[in-house]
């Protein structure tokens, strides 16, 4: 399982990806700061509806939802118990709506059929997005003083979402989803996917370790606004801890590299280093979730450099 904290005023998109009791892993998630991102390119100015938001409008977008990108959106009495997290239920209809507007969009910029070959691959499990007021607790875990839980990443295909939306959140939680079903899922280990982390090493600084670096300092090979690009191999310290956390935040950064006004640390992908990460991932990506009927480059391969 994987936590993001975050404080109360920056809380924003909270995403929960679950499998079975047996396979949980718990992983502590403190989020880095998040630079320009806590600005309006990272919130999607959402549309006014159009008329009333009644129950019968959300079940609609509900329905839009899951017939155009075969994903599961669950609100309200629907949302399932998720074992060892408690969370309070979202009801105010106009935020639902909100949220439901803002997945929609995400989930467009996916390759047409990206989530029914998620589902096919990932043991007939399909992406799922629980709307959810708050999270309240997760077991085993004791909450700081003036910090909310951000985000939870158990394992395959349940994904919990509230408050202010965050487009990286979002695309950083689908990020571990897919990150799970390129290295760690049965389907990786018995369809010949192979993630070679001794080819992922050398695009590391040498003699790299993970969890090494998390001291107050910022390593030299972190971003920073002072940073060099041939210096940089990590886009924020919280990237060092852990390789899932490595990769899913380059996944949702390169998601966000098209916007208009591009904030610095997503420029920081111009590095030659993480340029090279991102093409050895990606193209374990392409191998897994089958490019062939993909009508155009995918957002997260619009910012590599050839």
């Amino acid at each position: 399982m994987f936590k993001r904290i975050f404080s109360l005023f920056l809380t924003t998109v909270i995403i929960v990806l679950s499998v079975s009791m047996a396979n949980m892993l718990l992983y502590k998630y403190i989020s880095p700061a998040l630079f320009e991102f806590a600005s309006h390119q990272s919130t999607l100015a959402v549309r006014a509806p159009a008329q009333p938001v009644t129950d019968e409008l959300l079940k609609q977008m509900q329905t839009q939802i899951k017939d155009k990108y075969n994903v599961q959106v669950l609100f309200g009495p629907e949302t399932p118990l998720v074992y060892g997290i408690e969370y309070d239920n979202m009801t105010a209809a106009t935020e639902m709506y909100e949220r439901l507007y803002l997945i929609d969009n995400e989930l467009s910029r996916y390759p047409e059929g990206f989530f029914r070959v998620w589902e096919d691959i990932n043991d007939h499990n399909p992406l799922q997005i629980l709307l959810v007021n708050k999270i309240t607790s997760i077991q085993r875990e004791k909450k700081d003083p003036g910090e909310e839980y951000l985000g939870v990443y158990t394992g395959s295909h349940v994904i919990l979402y509230t408050q202010k939306a965050n487009r990286e959140t979002l695309h950083h939680e689908i990020g571990h989803g897919i990150d799970y079903i390129l290295r760690i899922s049965d389907y990786a280990q018995n369809n010949g996917v192979h993630f070679d982390r001794t080819e992922w090493d050398s695009f590391l600084p040498s003699g790299f370790e993970y969890g090494a670096a998390t001291g107050s300092s910022t390593p030299k090979y972190v971003y920073s606004a002072i940073s060099k690009l041939n210096d940089i191999y990590f886009l924020d310290v919280y990237s060092t801890t852990a390789i899932e956390e490595h990769v899913a935040t380059i996944f949702a950064c390169s998601m966000l590299s098209d916007l208009a006004r591009t904030p610095k640390r997503i420029q920081a992908l111009a590095s030659p280093h993480i340029q090279d990460q991102m093409r050895y991932y990606f193209s374990l990506i392409r191998e897994t979730f089958d490019d062939e009927g993909w009508a155009e480059i995918p957002c997260w391969e619009k910012s590599l450099v050839f």
